[in-house]
């Protein structure tokens, strides 16, 4: 957007302040308020365009829908200006993170081998997988240590549909897989990974039947060395492994331990901050 347009901004924006009745806190708000009437008449131009009200037929063009439409990008733009001075700035920021997120990598995550192991394949999540993933981790004594409640099928959907599609974050990524034991062809639990940055944030489960076997410690090493080896995407190469773990949740402390996690004294919402520094 070049710099006409927000000199002209600037001005509207000056205009009505000097013509305003209002304390500068009414007129803030009318002026975000004055949005919804212009996004109202962008819809009574597409109902006029199309027809839509048999008494009054066709009574507009889809060029009053387009000067409708520059209707609401202007009155955004006012009061964005009107909310701050520094709108150019702003506006630009904005839309430098629309642009990024919009072409950021939403590749799922690889499929990872384990190393030094055969009894798991580890599959990039997908949501097909809740059903049978919301029968694994059914247990609330899961939910001992991490919170929350098992969640249904339906709510895993959901909650699955969510992270495949990706970070909004373009400066962060999801990576998720699900843990199939090979020899009998059914998942067992999740392994995880959040990329920000050089940092990556690792957590697992496996749920209470497959327990006490080593599952965890196989597929969060598996998750260790494929960040070892880099990278998961374009950017600078993660550098620092954590995990957040209850103090009392010694078997997930002991496979923290086992990957090379040591535990630190920071704390976050109780839970003790477990790292490992990668070679640069």
């Amino acid at each position: 957007m070049d710099s006409t347009t927000w000199d002209t901004v600037d001005r509207l924006v000056a205009w009505l302040d000097r013509e305003s009745p209002l304390s500068a806190g009414d007129e803030r708000l009318l002026r975000i308020i004055k949005l919804s009437e212009e996004v109202g008449e962008v819809g009574q131009a597409v109902i006029g365009v199309t027809g839509q009200n048999p008494r009054k037929g066709v009574t507009h063009s889809w060029e009053d829908v387009q000067h409708e439409l520059c209707d609401v990008i202007f009155a955004a733009l006012v009061a964005l200006r009107t909310l701050t001075p520094e709108a150019r700035a702003v506006f630009t920021e904005r839309m430098a993170y629309v642009d990024a997120r919009s072409t950021a990598d939403r590749s799922p995550a690889p499929t990872l081998d384990v190393p030094g192991a055969d009894r798991l394949d580890l599959l990039p999540l997908r949501v097909e997988h809740a059903e049978e993933l919301a029968e694994v981790l059914g247990d609330p004594q899961l939910h001992t240590f991490i919170g929350g409640s098992p969640d249904s099928p339906e709510a895993l959907r959901t909650r699955y549909r969510r992270i495949t599609a990706g970070s909004p974050d373009p400066e962060e990524l999801w990576l998720n897989w699900a843990l199939r034991l090979r020899e009998e062809g059914c998942l067992v639990g999740t392994v995880q990974a959040t990329v920000s940055g050089a940092t990556a944030e690792l957590a697992w489960v496996v749920g209470t039947p497959w327990q006490g076997r080593g599952f965890a410690t196989e597929a969060a090493r598996a998750l260790v060395t494929r960040i070892a080896e880099q990278p998961f995407g374009p950017d600078s190469p993660v550098t620092t492994l954590v995990a957040h773990i209850h103090p009392e949740h010694h078997a997930s402390a002991a496979v923290a331990a086992a990957i090379g996690l040591h535990p630190t004294d920071h704390r976050k919402d109780g839970e003790v901050r477990w790292q490992l520094d990668l070679p640069v």
